[in-house]
């Protein structure tokens, strides 16, 4: 089932290759759910890339809520909890070059400017003046709550459901 479904996602153009050379990926996957419609949830968990960075050399083309589907031409089936753990574990310290396979993730542009707006707003958080450790606020600010869950209900909206984010960047 899953090489006919991978067979189908090439056909539609909708699987990219990426090639990293550089032992930091750049890029953060969860173990995630997407919605099949607006009231349903997939049952198969799905490796998603939650975040890339700048310094990830696919930067230009992977984005958030592509699905990681194979590793070395190796697909990826069935991955939990447990499995995902290794599989990141793996994917630190595979030998470089790495090929990676994904498919384009639905509301992948949509994600990828959230994720560009998060970015521009914190920068421009950090620039004003830094406090007193002493007089740092044991939570968070009310405009970093509110940040936070606006991306909570963004994730939501775009129909992703993540059960824990690894960085993977060796």
């Amino acid at each position: 089932a899953y090489r006919a479904k991978h067979a189908a996602l090439r056909r539609q153009n909708r699987l990219f290759d990426l090639r990293f050379d550089d032992a930091k990926l750049g890029f953060k996957i969860c173990l995630g759910r997407r919605s099949v419609d607006a009231r349903r949830r997939s049952t198969r968990r799905r490796v998603l890339v939650d975040e890339t960075f700048p310094s990830c050399q696919a930067f230009d083309r992977l984005r958030p809520h592509d699905e990681l589907v194979a590793i070395n031409g190796a697909l990826l089936i069935e991955v939990d909890a447990e499995a995902f753990a290794s599989l990141v574990e793996r994917l630190r310290t595979l030998p470089r070059p790495l090929t990676l396979t994904f498919a384009a993730g639905e509301g992948r542009e949509r994600a990828f400017a959230l994720q560009l707006r998060r970015r521009a707003a914190a920068s421009s958080l950090v620039q004003t003046a830094p406090l007193p450790v002493a007089s740092l606020p044991s939570t968070p600010p009310p405009r970093r709550r509110r940040q936070a869950a606006d991306e909570d209900a963004e994730r939501t909206q775009c129909g992703l459901t993540c059960f824990g984010s690894a960085y993977v960047c060796a």
